[in-house]
């Protein structure tokens, strides 16, 4: 006999699938809000929560930040949600990109990675981070500051950007082919 799940659990999916409506209209659908070649507008992220945090994108201490205090060459970005099934489904995906980089000398030093987790409380965040096993740094933007600042409608979107905010490559949904997204990286990371 299997067991019954836990009422509290389908509560949650479909609470879940109900706010992140908002996120998704069918990609390609309407005004991107990030395109490439844009400058980004500045905008504040939450403190680093761990020295480690802190030491690989070579801020000075906990407080918040923008994306220019960055220590790298080029930012990689993932704007996401806790609430996203696509987010969720792209998350193995994102970590071996991640690995990848690390686990390039050519590419560690220049290039840093972090995740937003737009409308998401810190509760999430970490909860996203553990269920995912996610290693690069993950910052909450519970007040939708970002969110509103940027007018993304729809997660996951990727962006490889220059530390002053310009974005060279804008990717939504699901990275089908991770091999070619890498070679975009490297090329860019070449021509710097």
């Amino acid at each position: 006999m299997v067991p019954a799940k836990p009422r509290w659990l389908s509560v949650f999916v479909i609470l879940g699938i109900v706010l992140t409506i908002p996120f998704f209209d069918a990609y390609g659908a309407g005004e991107k809000a990030i395109k490439e070649g844009m400058t980004l507008p500045h905008f504040k992220v939450a403190g680093a929560d761990t020295v480690d945090a802190q030491e690989y994108l070579g801020l000075k201490n906990s407080a918040s930040f923008t994306l220019s205090e960055i220590q790298a060459k080029l930012l990689l970005v993932e704007f996401y949600s806790f609430y996203c099934p696509v987010c969720m489904k792209t998350a193995p995906t994102v970590n071996k990109l991640y690995k990848y980089i690390q686990g390039q000398s050519t590419l560690r030093d220049d290039i840093k990675m972090i995740g937003i987790g737009l409308t998401n409380k810190p509760v999430e965040v970490k909860y996203y981070r553990e269920n995912f096993n996610v290693k690069f740094p993950l910052f909450p933007d519970e007040k939708r500051e970002i969110l509103d600042t940027l007018g993304i409608q729809w997660t996951p979107v990727l962006v490889v950007m220059t530390p002053d905010g310009k974005v060279l490559i804008a990717h939504y949904g699901e990275i089908d082919d991770l091999d070619g997204f890498i070679r975009e990286i490297k090329k860019i990371h070449a021509e710097l």
